[in-house]
Formats: structure tokens, sequence, C-alpha cells
């Protein structure tokens, strides 16, 4: 019904409806933005249903400062559940011009962090950065902290998942988690520490001081793991961030190839895409799944099992190739990766070596550091296992 209402509209067609004056209207599109900001985090399922009931609100009404979050989140399911990247931009489009009207400049922080969202999926992630910084900022001069704490937990989460250097991630993560620590948002601080515990693993430090209250003192603080950010989430009823910490730690074990963790995790935490579908953690999610269950089709003895997760596998690499066709550029280099291990999987030598070396090429033109090195050691142990011990040097 959405579809039928807002195709064939173009970006300046959506963006020059009139504007809304009932304020009965307005102030019922102003709870459904509420709503749309909560639902991600306590229940994701509702988040499609109030977005577009806010849509189908604006098209029929008018324009109001609340269309600009709507209209945005729209965006998010055309790219994310639906897959039509080139209509998500075009909405993205629609939104921008709705932020050059007078009086919008309070929703221009929110506005921003909609559209990196959207042009995520057709840019390159490193690219995601710059903007959350810069939407950060301007939350803070026009007083919408929210939104800029948003902006401030998906910068250092885009940080982490693009593989910066481990140091420089290291030391924002700290300052951003202090700084979310002073204004109380306890759940996009779980959501960063749980990067900032990766990264400390990754350097040898294998606990994070934090504090689970809402202070900062000294006597609140406690050591802290996965497992107690995980529990922290829960008592919170956060799933968004629930579902990241589970994320990162399920990134970590990959890392670290521990493969029997990595495939427990990824039973217990079910399909975490619902709470990911609009953001580019969706992408990343279904890489290491696909790339965990074709680990586990390689080391199954039992035939029926091996098949299983090599069915498991094939359906996260039958979606990422959609993305990748639809022209999303993050997915080029996680592709040849599991294209790389289906090959050892069949016992293709020769499809193996060249798609593990595209996979390193790619992910290192791209800067993902951390899935260049971890295309070296995957190939690396796939070679000492056939005996070929120069390619495994």
């Amino acid at each position: 019904k959405t579809n039928r209402i807002v195709n064939g509209r173009s970006a300046e067609e959506i963006a020059e409806l009139p504007d809304l004056k009932d304020e009965r209207v307005i102030m019922g599109q102003r709870m459904l933005e509420f709503l749309q900001f909560c639902t991600p985090q306590a229940q994701p399922t509702l988040f499609p249903i109030i977005t577009l009931m806010g849509v189908q609100a604006s098209v029929k009404h008018g324009i109001s400062d609340s269309s600009v979050t709507l209209f945005t989140w729209f965006g998010f399911m055309l790219c994310g559940i639906f897959g039509q990247l080139k209509r998500g931009r075009e909405i993205a489009n629609a939104v921008e011009l709705m932020l050059e009207k007078p009086g919008m400049k309070h929703k221009k922080s929110r506005g921003i962090f909609g559209l990196i969202v959207i042009k995520t999926w057709g840019s390159p992630l490193q690219a995601s950065l710059r903007p959350h910084l810069e939407g950060y900022q301007l939350g803070l001069e026009v007083g919408d902290v929210e939104s800029a704490c948003y902006h401030l937990a998906w910068r250092g989460s885009h940080l982490w998942f693009a593989g910066r250097p481990l140091e420089g991630v290291e030391l924002e993560l700290e300052t951003s988690v202090s700084v979310l620590a002073e204004i109380n948002q306890v759940g996009l601080r779980l959501f960063l520490l749980s990067c900032l515990l990766a990264a400390r693993k990754l350097r040898d430090n294998c606990t994070v001081k934090c504090c689970t209250s809402t202070t900062t003192t000294a006597q609140n603080d406690e050591e802290m793991d996965f497992e107690d950010l995980l529990a922290v989430a829960s008592d919170i009823g956060n799933n968004l961030v629930h579902a990241h910490i589970a994320l990162v730690q399920l990134e970590l074990l990959v890392f670290f190839q521990d493969w029997e963790a990595a495939k427990s995790l990824l039973i217990k935490s079910g399909d975490l895409r619902q709470c990911f579908s609009p953001f580019y953690h969706s992408v990343r999610y279904t890489f290491l799944r696909g790339l965990i269950c074709l680990k586990t089709a390689q080391s199954a003895t039992a035939w029926l099992d091996r098949r299983k997760w090599k069915k498991r596998a094939l359906e996260s690499m039958k979606l990422m190739r959609t993305w990748l066709k639809k022209g999303n550029v993050n997915v080029v280099h996680p592709m040849h990766l599991l294209n790389a291990e289906c090959a050892a999987l069949k016992g293709n030598k020769t499809d193996a070596k060249e798609m593990f070396k595209a996979a390193a090429a790619v992910a290192a033109r791209n800067g993902f550091l951390q899935d260049k090195a971890l295309a070296h050691e995957l190939a690396g142990m796939y070679f000492e296992a056939q005996g070929d011990e120069y390619w495994a040097k």
C-alpha cells in the first residue's frame, strides 16, 4: 500500500508535498517518530509497521519535521529489508531536499544519520566515518543530543568493523564511552563497550573496566566480559544492543578462529538480522554466519551435518550475492572469501587459491585490514593442510 502511494513520485515531488498544518496530525506524527526510534531496541518487528504508517500519513496530510525521520527509515527498509537500493537512494535524496527547507535545522543531525545508513548500502563503509563525526557535532550544536549520541555510537562501531588500526580505535572508543557515560546513555555505552572490549582483547587485554549502573563512580566499576555485557543488555531490555554485543563477540571468535565457540554462539544468538536489517551490521553478520557455517561443514564428520551446514552457508552467500549485484561494495571481499572457503569445501584447490588472493587484495584496497589478515590466515591454514608449503607461507 505504501509503495503504491509513494512509487512514481520523484525525490522532488516527495519533498514538495504541502506542509502539514493540522496540529492533531502533527502530534500523531511526532508520536510515531518517537516510537520509531524505540522499536529497534525494544520490539524490532514493530519498526516496519510504524514507519509505513508514518510515511502514509505524510503523503496524505503533508510534510512536518517528523517526516524527515519517517521517510529516512522508509529508505532503511527499502535498502535493508526489500533490497531496493536504487529506490532507497531516491528516498534519501528526498530527505536531503526536506532538510533544506526553512525550520529544519534542528532535524539535520537526525536526518544525516539516516542518510549515512542508506548510503552505506552503496558506498564503502570507510566513507561513513567522517559524516558521522560531522553529524555528532551538528547534533550538539542544535541541542539534539540523542541524535548526536547515535552518530557517536555508530561511528565507533563502524571504526571497529572497518578494520582501522587498533591503537587509534581503542583510544577513540575509550573517549566515546566516557562521553556516553557522562550523559547517561546506558544502552549506547554498552553498544560501544563491546567494540572496546574486542579491541582490547586483540591487544592482549582480556577485560575492560566499566560500570553497569547509570553512574560513573569508581565504586561501581567492575571488570566485565561479553557475557556480562549481554546480561546488562538483557536487563535493560535493549535487543539492538544485545545483538550488537553478540555480533562483535562473533567477529572476535572468527578472528581467533575458535570455530566451535563461534558455532555455539551463532546457534545461541539466533538470526541477528531481525535487529540489524537496515544497517551495515546485517551485511557483516551474514558474512560471519556464512563463514562459520562453511568452516563447520569442513570439519563435520557426518555426511548429514556437513550437508546441513553447507546449506546454511549457501543461504548466506545467496543473500550476499543479491546485495553485490545491486551495487553494495562492502560485500565484494567477503564474497571472495566465502567463495574461497566454498571451493575448499569442494576440494577445488585452484579456485580456492584465486579466491583467497582476490579476497586479500580487495580487502586491502578497501581498507579492511582485519579481513586482509583473515584471508591470509585462512589461506595459509588451507594450503598447509593440503601439504602445499609454498602457498602456505
